[in-house]
């Protein structure tokens, strides 16, 4: 971590991809500490590009095979997955994007600390939890581990209430609040 990286916890700035890596690694450490299997994945950016492929229904964001091996690993025991979502199209924001597949949860869940209380998933939400299934999908296909990623294709689309943040810098914040919260304390999940 850089200095100027540092300088990102104070109040007023917002958080760069190293300093939101940096935190979900050591929530991860906590929460796997305390017993939970949990897997942070590394930053996805989703850039206009990416954005203008998946209305497209473009296949060619899909990641290439040396990618592929490394993220088999993700699936040999970890039940929660958790993907920080980097939007960098129309302007910078941090999401992040639970899959649970722990016994009697089984759900993609989103929280977007810009989307109001009680507001529904949008399109764009769609589009990630739909691209994050189908990654997973592509991935497991040669995986050992079948357990609770079985039936990826009909898990639910969810959203993850929480607060919504009041400035225009407090997304990564939240991401990582978010992220211990929905692991640890059972965040309120709303069906959509």
């Amino acid at each position: 971590m850089s200095e100027e990286d540092a300088f990102r916890f104070e109040a007023g700035r917002w958080l760069t991809t190293t300093c939101v890596e940096l935190g979900l690694q050591l929530i991860q450490q906590r929460l796997e500490a305390q017993g939970h299997c949990v897997r942070v994945a590394s930053s996805w950016v989703v850039t206009a590009h990416t954005l203008r492929c998946w209305r497209n229904d473009d296949a060619s964001y899909l990641p290439q095979t040396k990618r592929l091996n490394k993220a088999r690993k993700l699936f040999e025991r970890e039940q929660i997955l958790l993907f920080p979502i980097h939007v960098t199209s129309p302007s910078e924001h941090w999401m992040l994007l639970v899959a649970d597949g722990r016994e009697g949860r089984r759900y993609f869940g989103f929280r977007d600390s810009c989307s109001p209380q009680g507001s529904p998933l949008n399109d764009s939400h769609r589009r990630i939890m739909e691209f994050i299934r189908d990654w997973i999908i592509k991935v497991r296909v040669d995986s050992p581990s079948r357990c609770c990623w079985d039936g990826v294709l009909d898990w639910p689309f969810l959203k993850i209430e929480g607060p919504t943040q009041a400035n225009g810098f407090d997304c990564g914040m939240h991401l990582l609040v978010s992220a211990h919260v929905v692991v640890e304390e059972d965040a309120r999940v709303v069906i959509d």
